[in-house]
């Protein structure tokens, strides 16, 4: 089975699944308009979605792969193919020292040093640039929170929070 296919039916199970788990969420005096499941909502209607497509487009190219006449089989061309399972873990740890830097030190400094370090990853050298991107891709996503959906980030333990 092509691997866009697994991966996409994986990720679209995770979107029902989380769907399924906000069952459990109920309606409050407090809630408003959109409800406490509304956002919630409309991600894992996203996350299944991005999923199926995922497995769509997997399906699609499969099948486009598949020779008329039983040859030998083609060498893979996608880059990613052969992508080793520890820069799949370097990223999962990244989110997990995420989370641990927005308790210590809170969301947007832990967001900026997220986004530095994950550009670093990826093969972009250190700049002044690369930390100015880092600084406005923070404070942007702080300020769709906090400002426009009015969600509390965390603020740190080092900053009161």
């Amino acid at each position: 089975m092509h691997k866009d296919i697994q991966s996409g039916l994986v990720v679209a199970a995770v979107g029902f699944l989380y769907l399924w788990g906000l069952r459990g969420i109920s309606e409050t005096t407090l809630s408003d308009e959109v409800g406490p499941t509304g956002i919630p909502y409309l991600l894992g209607i996203g996350l299944a979605l991005t999923g199926l497509l995922i497995a769509a487009r997997g399906a699609l190219v499969a099948r486009k792969a598949q020779p008329a006449v039983a040859a030998a089989p083609a060498p893979d061309d996608d880059e990613e193919a052969d992508a080793p399972a520890w820069r799949a873990m370097s990223f999962l740890g990244l989110g997990v020292l995420f989370i641990g830097a927005a308790w210590l030190a809170g969301y947007v400094a832990a967001g900026i040093v997220l986004l530095a370090a994950t550009a670093t990853f990826e093969g972009i050298r250190p700049s002044a640039r690369l930390a100015v991107l880092a600084v406005v891709g923070a404070v942007g996503f702080w300020i769709v929170f906090v400002k426009l959906l009015g969600i509390d980030l965390p603020h740190g333990v080092l900053f009161g929070g």
